[in-house]
């Protein structure tokens, strides 16, 4: 929620830009949080390597893990379809249930 730059006397658009900046860091942040601990979920356990393999990054989660694209095609039975699917549904899930709500 926007807390700042507007009162009954005033309206500060530096102030509210700097209060939807950090309301926006903070979403990004929990949703990425989120990305991360589904797709853990998500990913199938052989020797555990691409599960230990996600990362959070400034430009969002990734994985560097060399079977990934194999796993994210479906080629494996614990996961068909593939890790990045189910990863969107539970975050929008979650979105619609309000969980990043304030």
């Amino acid at each position: 929620m926007i807390k700042s730059g507007i009162s009954k006397l005033s309206f500060n658009p530096k102030d509210i830009n700097k209060d939807i900046l950090k309301q926006s860091k903070r979403f990004v942040s929990e949703v990425m949080k989120d990305v991360k601990k589904v797709a853990e979920q998500e990913t199938p356990v052989d020797t555990g390597q691409a599960r230990r393999g996600w990362q959070r990054k400034k430009q969002g989660v990734l994985n560097k893990v060399e079977h990934i694209p194999y796993l994210e095609d479906g080629h494996s039975k614990q996961a068909p379809s593939g890790i990045g699917i189910p990863v969107i549904k539970e975050i929008n899930r979650r979105y619609k249930k309000g969980k990043y709500d304030e």
